[in-house]
């Protein structure tokens, strides 16, 4: 087996060849399951909130009121638990045998101490690759001819150097990746690519030359279209085209539709898609007090506990008393347990009555009755309830929507990690449920359709030269930093043989592989910067200014202002032309016409029949007759109106509303009520009615 190795390479095609054997393109997650597989020590993946679960269990275990993590586990368990974890894993990877012999850091000190706890952590990336690495000192055998690599191997993390050191002395051919040879330096892209490679070469820049730019697009919108309009010029030349994209494409695949071109197919995962509230809904629903908005999000989604109907009774009782337990909420019940008994006889079903109030009893308890104190928890068993009924109501629709298959997986995870574990407080089962979901899902109608260019994540997988590379959101990463650890803790760790890689390696190997896909341009390389995404300002990317700089020094060091005039471009500035014409595409442009905006009406006049005087108004009425007599015409008399979950009363009319009802049942006892008793008296009821009427 021949590999062909990178730290970015997981998930791209295994070669690029029309057909080949054993030959294998592959990052780190690839080359371990190989290497496992070849040495037996294959196992069932594990859920990172399983250990997070298992090591939270290992700190109870010695948590004392001295500890060092005492408090922040007092705190939040789980969240302690998740960042211990992560730190035990680093040194892990690295090679720590989990002892602390020297070092006075309290860290490392209380994750000594942790590993020595008698209660099974099973393994995650850093163990497996730990035991890959025990095997190959072993010296166990594996059947790998050669290794090459993208990344020069002291650029590599320091346990993946150790691994291949090992691999090497099997006598396994490791060796760098050669590159194509490097042509003239005839062209604005050529320059500035040898600057980058080292080979300094000033040369002219030519203001007609297009072979680099980078382009600045004000929105998302903008930079679409730009792009699938080039893309549209020579859809027969798009073959040469690799596109770099590692974000959402939603907007681009809008335009790439319009021009009759096939979508990216891109989507970021998401926890706030709709599919994935029902079990947060579902958990948020169970603590005291009642938050309307909350109990209004669940009863509004697509897939609620209950059908479209009930929810839609009840959605109109909290519209008319946001609360419940009230009369508006009661008379919804009543309804709803009319309704179930009415299709219950005609089932010819002899316990109707019986069956229609254990529905009632199961949607108030659900809904209403099992609340619980956010600080004393939720018990076991009663979640474990709670998520059978996410399975059950979720579970024959399975086929019809794989996206569920993944809801009703985190219910079961979440069913399994409760065991044991008594009352849940809110804090720990929020944490739990966000490690569960983490980052969501993706667009269930979204995929990559066949196309003719080539579409990357990362420009550390453009390996092979292409003529043209687009790289589309050429803006800031974003990248997570690496985890501090001071001077002293790196030194102690490393006189017990264990090297924590340096944040400037981490950052060096980053921008090599941006280096990387920008080098691999043989004729054109265009970045699209989108200065605003979603409404918010971003960045460009870091490597924009790289390129800025090897420019400058490669066009005989011209000054910024000469680098912006050679090599950026503006969308806008494209578009006041009749002959669009950009990186060696043009297109006829067609204006658009004119359009004769319809003459506004101010009065509409309707008759007397249609709408009638009312007979009464309630302060909402009038102040919407006043402020818009259309919309008041349209909402009460035309009945045009948003849906009950978008209208629950809330600030001053919620309390309106509760004052409203407060008086009123003043005046309907028909007692005469002096000031002191009518006060006391408005007071119980205020207590009385605000969970009904404004929780």
């Amino acid at each position: 087996m021949k590999i062909l190795f990178g730290m970015y390479l997981d998930g791209v095609p295994w070669s690029n060849k029309p057909a080949s054997m054993g030959e294998v393109r592959t990052g780190p997650l690839g080359l371990m399951s190989i290497l496992e597989t070849q040495l037996g020590l294959s196992g069932a993946a594990v859920h990172p909130v399983k250990r997070i679960d298992e090591y939270m269990k290992r700190i109870a275990q010695i948590d004392h009121n001295s500890a060092w993590f005492h408090k922040s586990f007092a705190v939040d368990p789980w969240s302690t638990a998740r960042q211990l974890l992560n730190w035990r894993d680093e040194l892990i990877e690295n090679g720590w045998k989990g002892t602390n012999e020297s070092s006075a850091s309290p860290r490392l000190k209380s994750l000594a101490d942790l590993e020595n706890v008698p209660v099974k952590l099973s393994r995650g990336y850093a163990d497996r690759l730990r035991d890959i690495i025990r095997e190959l000192e072993q010296n166990s055998k594996v059947q790998i001819t050669s290794i090459q690599l993208i990344e020069p191997v002291e650029m590599l993390p320091p346990a993946w150097q150790h691994l291949f050191r090992q691999l090497q002395n099997q006598g396994i051919n490791i060796d760098l990746y050669q590159e194509a040879a490097d042509g003239e330096p005839n062209s604005n892209l050529a320059l500035t690519q040898a600057v980058l490679r080292g080979a300094y070469e000033p040369g002219t820049f030519s203001l007609q030359d297009d072979s680099l730019i980078l382009l600045k697009a004000d929105n998302e919108w903008e930079a679409a279209e730009h792009l699938a309009l080039w893309l549209s010029c020579q859809p027969e030349a798009n073959k040469q085209v690799t596109i770099i994209c590692s974000n959402d494409t939603h907007v681009l695949d809008q335009a790439l539709k319009r021009h009759g071109l096939p979508c990216l197919g891109r989507s970021e995962a998401s926890p706030w898609r709709e599919v994935q509230q029902v079990l947060p809904l579902i958990i948020a629903n169970a603590w005291n007090p009642v938050d309307i908005h909350i109990l209004v999000e669940l009863l509004s989604l697509s897939e609620s506990p209950f059908p479209n109907w009930i929810c839609r009774t009840l959605l109109k009782a909290i519209n008319q008393e946001p609360g419940v337990g009230g009369k508006a909420w009661n008379d919804a019940l009543e309804e709803i347990m009319a309704k179930r008994k009415k299709e219950l006889e005609e089932k010819d079903d002899p316990q109707n009555e019986e069956k229609a109030r254990a529905y009632i009893k199961e949607i108030n308890s659900l809904l209403v009755e099992e609340r619980y104190e956010p600080a004393d928890g939720i018990p076991e068993e009663n979640l474990r309830k709670r998520c059978q009924k996410v399975i059950d109501w979720l579970g024959w629709k399975l086929e019809t929507d794989p996206m569920l298959v993944e809801v009703v997986g985190q219910a079961r995870q979440l069913q399994e990690l409760s065991l044991g574990k008594g009352k849940i407080p809110r804090n720990t089962l929020e944490r739990m449920l966000d490690t569960i979901i983490g980052a969501g899902s993706y667009a269930g109608d979204i995929c990559e359709e066949a196309a003719p260019w080539q579409v990357v994540d990362h420009p550390g997988q453009v390996i092979d030269q292409c003529s043209e590379i687009i790289w589309w959101g050429f803006n800031n990463p974003m990248t997570k930093p690496p985890t501090y650890w001071t001077a002293q803790e790196r030194k102690d760790l490393l006189a017990a043989g264990v090297r924590i890689e340096k944040s400037m390696d981490f950052r060096r190997r980053e921008s090599n592989a941006w280096r990387q896909g920008f080098l691999h341009a043989e004729k054109r390389f265009i970045g699209i910067y989108i200065a605003q995404i979603d409404g918010e300002e971003v960045f460009h990317h870091p490597f924009w200014d790289m390129i800025c700089y090897a420019a400058a020094k490669a066009g005989r060091n011209l000054s910024g202002g000469d680098v912006q005039a050679f090599i950026v471009r503006e969308c806008k500035d494209f578009y006041s032309r009749k002959e669009w014409e950009f990186a060696g595409r043009q297109k006829a442009l067609e204006s658009v016409p004119k359009q004769k905006p319809l003459e506004l009406i101010a009065i509409h006049n309707v008759p007397p029949s249609v709408i009638k005087a009312p007979s009464q108004l309630s302060y909402s009425q009038m102040s919407t007759m006043i402020a818009c007599p259309m919309k008041w015409a349209l909402q009460y008399h035309a009945g045009l109106r948003l849906s009950e979950s978008q209208t629950v009363p809330s600030s001053n009319q919620m309390l309106g509303t509760l004052c409203h009802r407060i008086v009123e049942e003043l005046y309907s006892s028909g007692q005469r009520w002096d000031p002191d008793d009518a006060a006391a008296k408005a007071g119980l009821l205020y207590d009385n009615l605000l969970p009904s009427m404004a929780s």
